[in-house]
């Protein structure tokens, strides 16, 4: 039998105090169908779908994201077996270790029984330029001379198969951590003018009281400060996993990962699903960063929608090429670059709310 959840209720004592807390709420939601797992989990990393030989079957996919939360002493097919029996699915398809959670590495469309599995790309230089000209546009002057030296320590010479070491591109990133990062000069003399005014020799002139003050005072000029941050921090996320995407483009030999991919790939086309391989940017030593992931999208309907980091024509290219797989798909490109820069996407932020029929 198939269940929907409601909650997670962690196992440690924290956990359960707050879980405490948020009890009558969710006995509130408790009807029909909609139930509480008596599990702790994490909702990106279980997607389900029915089984497109036997839609009595329910098939889950899953990652291991709650393991640390209750399954440590399990082994593999116990935490499946486990998942499977709380959820109420027949059968699972385990992703463990290709990203923290699943809704990074599959988008599930029951509708033609299609999975999009994700694929990174590499070795691609139009990724490179594309990636640079971002760069260019965040800094400035001072990015486009950053984005004329990557441009040309990540150019794939393709005749020659000469690739330049990423130690080149790396060397770049250090000199570019040094350029200028202030905000700009008329933003900072009116700050000035307002500390001088409102504020002299405080440390609390835009924290706490003094931003409320601010805001009553000169909103205006709060926002543009804010904005200013913003734009600030935007840059500091997006540089370096910028330059690893650049590197990440240097390679040529798959990394392990990719392989087990490629065996997933098979693993459920044997189910009888169609698999559609969809990019993925990722980079080189790029830690705990998922890439962008444009399998991490919302199915409503026959329409998806995709996140979009903000890569102009060479993302369009790659929305055409994967809509010329789904021709029966409305592709709606969403803008998600702060999730996409923050282990997020479309699939991470989107709520869904179904009216009841009438």
């Amino acid at each position: 039998m198939s269940r929907s959840c409601l909650c997670r209720t962690a196992s440690s004592k924290a956990a359960q105090t707050t879980g405490e807390a948020y009890k009558p709420l969710l006995d509130g939601l408790e009807e029909g169908r909609l139930m509480r797992s008596k599990l702790s989990w994490e909702g990106g990393d279980l997607q389900f779908i029915r089984d497109p030989s036997d839609p009595a079957r329910l098939i889950l996919f899953h990652g291991s994201a709650a393991r640390s939360y209750w399954g440590k002493d399990l082994d593999d097919a116990e935490y499946a077996y486990v998942l499977r029996t709380e959820f109420g699915a027949d059968a699972s398809i385990d992703l463990s270790g290709l990203s923290a959670h699943v809704d990074y590495v599959v988008a599930l469309l029951p509708l033609d029984k299609t999975v999009l599995l994700t694929k990174p790309i590499r070795g691609d230089a139009d990724l490179a330029r594309a990636a640079a000209a971002m760069l260019q546009q965040a800094w400035g002057k001072g990015g486009a001379e950053l984005a004329a030296a990557l441009q040309l320590a990540c150019k794939l010479e393709t005749a020659s198969r000469k690739q330049p070491h990423p130690r080149d591109a790396r060397a770049h990133a250090a000199r570019f951590s040094q350029l200028e990062d202030d905000i700009d000069d008329a933003l900072a003399a009116d700050l000035d003018a307002y500390t001088r005014r409102y504020c002299p020799g405080s440390e609390d002139c835009f924290e706490g009281a003094g931003r409320a003050a601010m805001f009553e005072r000169d909103p205006a000029l709060l926002k543009r400060a804010l904005d200013g941050v913003s734009a600030m921090l935007a840059r500091a996320e997006l540089t370096p996993k910028l330059l690893g995407v650049i590197e990440a483009q240097l390679r040529r030999e798959p990394w392990p990962r990719e392989l087990l991919l490629d065996r997933k790939a098979r693993e459920i086309q044997a189910l009888g699903f169609r698999v559609v391989r969809t990019p993925r940017i990722a980079g080189e030593n790029a830690g705990a960063w998922p890439g962008v992931a444009y399998v991490n999208a919302l199915a409503w309907g026959r329409r998806i929608f995709l996140p979009t980091l903000g890569l102009g024509q060479y993302e369009q290219t790659l929305f055409d090429e994967l809509a010329a797989q789904l021709p029966s798909y409305e592709l709606v490109p969403t803008p998600a670059r702060d999730a996409l820069l923050r282990n997020g996407g479309v699939h991470c932020v989107f709520g869904l709310v179904r009216a009841k029929p009438q």
